[in-house]
Order: structure tokens, then sequence, then C-alpha cells
């Protein structure tokens, strides 16, 4: 699943259908999952065809949202009350051989491996931009452009030639329909010319995107270019000499 979408999959010789869902069969296997002391010694490798429709979108570059995989084991003849979740995750990687791909998971419980607090005493601010503690609200400086056309990494659009080159720079770009929605950060920017480090196949037949301006982390950006100061996070007037010892801090 991924966001409002999921895709059901089975290793049984026919379709099944499992707790009113339809699982498509295909010719799929997994590695063996390992029971360890170590949550980070228990991920799995899930082969599928080539053209299964999960795969499609990791043609080129990967989604910007995570795939969550839930793998679930029953008996043919069971109930649907029968079964177990037998291992649970997210997609991490994936790898293209001839006719098959290979998705690499990793076990949900490695999330918490992860480090709590992450906020530092530093001259920028730490948030994300647009997300908690930031605030900005992102709807408020969203431009939505007219697609021109696509060439590798980049796209060029109609509607932002009032911004100043680098105005969209470290910000992202958002495209798609209903639930099938992409967004990508925004690396360059002159003129009408958006830069990305990769882009995906989702982005051939749009006709428009929504671009978001980006933020370099400072305070006077914060103030000028979103009226935001009232919630930065960095602590701008750190001396930059120490006071003891008249060394340069950084």
């Amino acid at each position: 699943s991924r966001g409002a979408n999921y895709w059901y999959y089975t290793s049984n010789g026919t379709d099944i259908t499992f707790q009113s869902k339809t699982y498509v069969a295909l010719p799929m296997a997994r590695s063996a999952i390992q029971r360890t002391d170590e949550i980070s010694k228990s991920p799995i490798t899930i082969n599928l065809p080539r053209d299964a429709d999960i795969a499609q979108d990791y043609i080129i570059a990967p989604p910007s949202e995570v795939t969550m995989v839930t793998v679930y084991r029953k008996h043919r003849q069971d109930s649907d009350t029968d079964y177990i979740v037998y291992w649970m995750g997210r997609l991490l990687t994936v790898d293209w051989a001839n006719s098959e791909v290979a998705m690499h998971c990793e076990s949900i419980f490695t999330s918490l491996k992860r480090p709590g607090l992450r906020k530092k005493y530093s001259r920028g601010c730490p948030y994300v931009l647009y997300g908690a503690g930031c605030n900005a609200n992102a709807t408020s400086f969203k431009v939505t452009c007219t697609v021109l056309s696509v060439s590798g990494a980049t796209i060029s659009v109609s509607g932002i030639g009032a911004f100043p080159d680098g105005y969209f720079v470290g910000g992202y770009a958002q495209w798609g329909t209903g639930t099938m929605i992409d967004s990508r950060m925004i690396t360059s920017h002159v003129g009408g010319v958006l830069g990305f480090v990769s882009l995906n196949s989702r982005i051939n037949g749009v006709d428009s995107i929504d671009v978001f301006p980006g933020c370099d982390h400072t305070l006077s950006t914060c103030d000028s270019k979103f009226l935001n100061s009232a919630n930065f996070g960095g602590y701008p007037y750190i001396p930059m000499i120490n006071p003891f010892t008249g060394t340069s801090i950084y």
C-alpha cells in the first residue's frame, strides 16, 4: 500500500478472495524470514514479474511516498478469520533483472532504532519547510504551472516568470490526480525551467504541476519570503567568536 492505493497479490496458482479483496495470482516468491534477536536482520526480498502494476512506479525513480508491505499467511481452505500477519515492513529499493523485479523490504520494527529528538542548537532553522514547527501554509505559496516540456530531469513550465531565479530551489513540485499524487524536490530554478535529481514516468502526459518555493532556513528568508519569523526555530544570534578563547566557533 502507498497512501490510499493498494495492490493485492498471491503466490497461489489462481486468484484468491480474502477479506473481500481479490488477490491476483502472480509467479512470485519471497526470501525466507529470519527469526533473530536483531530486528535489522529480518528483511525480505519479494520477486515479481517486471510488468506487475506495483513495479511500474519504480521505473526511473521511486515514488515520493513510502510503500508499505504486509505478508499474510493462511491455508487455502481456511476461513478469512483463520490467518496470521506473517511479516510487515516497507519497501526500500528495487532491482530489475531480465523479466523480474526484486523488491527489497525492511521490517517495520527497524523504525524503533531511529533517533527521536532531532532539533539542535544551530543558527539555521531545523524545521522541515511547511511541516510541524515551521507551520508555514504551503497552499498560500502554491503556484500552478502549465507544463511545456519534459527533458530528462528538468521541466519547462509557464507561470513562474515573475519569480527570481532560485526562488523555488529547496521547494518541491507536485503532480497527479486522485490518490496517485507524486512530488519531487526542486534542485534548480532558472527562468521557467525547474531541475530535479530525478523524475519518474508519471510526469509523462501531465498538463500542469503545482510548485512550492524553497527556503534556505535563515531568519532573513523566513521573515521576508514567508512572513514566518515568529516560528523560526534556529538561534541566529549565536556568537561567531568564542567569548572565552577568542577563537572562531565555526
